[in-house]
């Protein structure tokens, strides 16, 4: 050994790992949002870090956000043309039931 020493930084390390069971179930479930209680989430920093790592690795942006006793990753991934049709067509039912109620 020449005497020089690697530096490991435990903490990425561990998030990395952390990333990619999450880019795993995210790949395997194809859903846009991940969602896991915080008491069973030792670090909640860490799986925001991991979950966001992971989204980018399979070439998405993401955001994490915690709500109640839950956190969340929400991929942020185009919309479909069906899915677009099926919100415009929510949202023009909704338009009409509100004249009828006037």
């Amino acid at each position: 050994m020449n005497g020089l020493r690697r530096v490991v930084d435990l903490d990425l390390e561990r998030t990395r790992r952390f990333s990619a069971e999450i880019e795993r179930e995210l790949r395997r479930s194809g859903a846009r949002t991940l969602v896991a209680a915080t008491d069973g989430v030792e670090d909640l920093g860490r799986w925001r870090r991991a979950a966001v790592m992971a989204a980018h690795r399979m070439g998405h942006r993401a955001r994490t956000y915690i709500w109640g006793r839950e956190v969340a990753l929400e991929l942020d991934l185009p919309v479909s043309e069906a899915e677009d049709r099926l919100a415009a067509e929510l949202v023009a039912s909704l338009l009409d039931i509100g004249r009828h109620r006037s």
